[in-house]
């Protein structure tokens, strides 16, 4: 993670924050300049000739909702919070 970061050139620190975020995966960005999207995408693959078939497919867009780091706004839990700790989920996700 880099500690400073050019912008308008001059040059800053990083926040705890900025680093925060870039640390994990970035949620969609529309600019006049780039665009940033995610899509769930399905793709089968079959045994045998299939070229002759309409396969089904399926492409959905994703919203990545950004998460917060707690610790930056002094959040403290009750006394009597229980959290429950949920199974953790690895999804695959493939850059093309």
């Amino acid at each position: 993670m880099p500690e400073t970061k050019k912008k308008k050139g001059v040059v800053k620190n990083v926040s705890k924050a900025d680093k925060f975020a870039m640390a994990s995966l970035q949620p969609a960005c529309h600019t006049k300049d780039f665009s940033n999207e995610y899509f769930l995408t399905i793709t089968l693959e079959y045994d045998g000739c299939v070229c002759c078939i309409n396969l089904p497919d399926a492409r959905m867009p994703m919203t990545i909702v950004p998460i917060v780091n707690p610790e930056l706004f002094g959040a403290e839990p009750l006394p009597d919070w229980r959290p429950t700790v949920l199974t953790p989920i690895a999804p695959h996700v493939s850059m093309h």
